[in-house]
């Protein structure tokens, strides 16, 4: 068992404890923008990012819970959505005085509760409906989108100016998604405004994927692995077996540098070793609803300089049938007789 996090100390609440503020608080439907818990906590705004064939809905804190291998539906259905587990960013670092910053521990309504370090302050934590968990980062620039692009900026450890926004004097990531293909790419540009050098960043990214969709019979149809090849991969796969019909072929993630640790388990085993700074860097296969946090060192970063971060996700269409090729081909063969009998 590897304990990065608790080495450098950074020691997260419980999962009981999200429990309990999630009981409190109102679901976040997938992809509505500006849903709030109700309890007087900030409002989100959530947005589709629509590339070819595919639907993408992010916040401004890079955390998705909705992708569909579809264009964006008119009315949302949980079968066909393959990430309604969630797929939420993560970021800390260690200051020039051995301080961690960014450690996620918040309270909510009075109420302790743990954002395992995720960046958003909204999470699914395995339930498939989002709660609010508290957060420590702000929004500088909500979410933007332009065709199959969207943007936004955040910071942790910015102050008020006193005039409703924020002072550019913390943490400051730019994010922008591009949604294309059968893919979607998260970029990061990390800027360090605090003023002071930061001797080791880190980040992570939870990614839990169902390839058979999101409805409770589809989430035991999936099969988790990690290849620790080159930056290593979180690839999932579905299954056309046993009652369980595949969206998509597989769905996974990598990153732009060689990850250092990785948890692989059922969502429940990965969020609470997430919680204790815990790896296991199990490679499975895990069978069912299985997620990965991944985490990757990006080394130090001195005061004003930039760093850049990227996560690729593609997912693989499924194949058609052969029962569907059958009529596909006799399909185009009455369309090659239309048109030899219209000349």
């Amino acid at each position: 068992m590897i304990r990065i996090r608790a080495l450098i100390g950074v020691l997260l609440g419980g999962l009981g404890l999200l429990a309990a503020v999630a009981a409190q608080a109102a679901t976040q439907q997938p992809c509505v923008t500006n849903a709030s818990n109700g309890n007087g906590s900030p409002f989100i705004t959530f947005t589709p990012i629509v590339g070819p064939g595919q639907t993408y809905c992010q916040s401004a804190f890079g955390w998705s819970d909705t992708w569909f291998p579809t264009s964006n539906p008119t009315q949302y259905d949980q079968h066909q959505d393959v990430l309604s587990g969630d797929n939420a960013p993560t970021l800390f670092y260690v200051n020039a005085q051995g301080q961690v910053v960014g450690a996620g521990s918040q309270t909510v309504n009075g109420v302790a509760s743990s954002s395992y370090n995720f960046i958003s302050p909204w999470l699914d934590g395995g339930t498939l409906n989002s709660h609010n968990i508290g957060g420590n980062w702000e929004v500088l620039s909500d979410i933007n989108v332009v065709a199959n692009v969207g943007t936004s900026k955040i910071c942790l450890g910015c102050t008020s100016n006193g005039n409703g926004g924020f002072n550019l004097d913390g943490l400051i990531v730019d994010i922008t998604t591009t949604v294309s293909g059968a893919a979607v790419t998260e970029q990061f540009v990390i800027t360090n405004d605090t003023g002071a050098d930061i001797t080791s960043l880190y980040f992570d990214d939870y990614f839990n994927f169902h390839p058979n969709g999101s409805l409770g019979g589809d989430l035991g149809c999936a099969t988790t692995t990690f290849n620790t090849a080159g930056n290593g991969t979180v690839l999932t796969t579905g299954s056309n077996g046993g009652g369980c019909s595949a969206i998509v072929s597989a769905g996974q993630m990598t990153g732009s540098v060689p990850a250092v640790a990785w948890e692989l388990g059922l969502t429940p085993t990965v969020l609470t070793a997430m919680a204790a700074g815990t790896y296991n860097n199990a490679v499975g296969p895990c069978v069912g609803d299985c997620a990965v946090d991944v985490l990757w060192s990006l080394g130090a970063l001195e005061s004003g300089d930039s760093t850049t971060f990227t996560i690729f996700k593609p997912f693989i269409l499924k194949a058609p049938e052969p029962g569907s090729l059958g009529l596909l081909g006799l399909g185009l063969i009455a369309l090659r007789l239309f048109r030899r009998r219209a000349h």
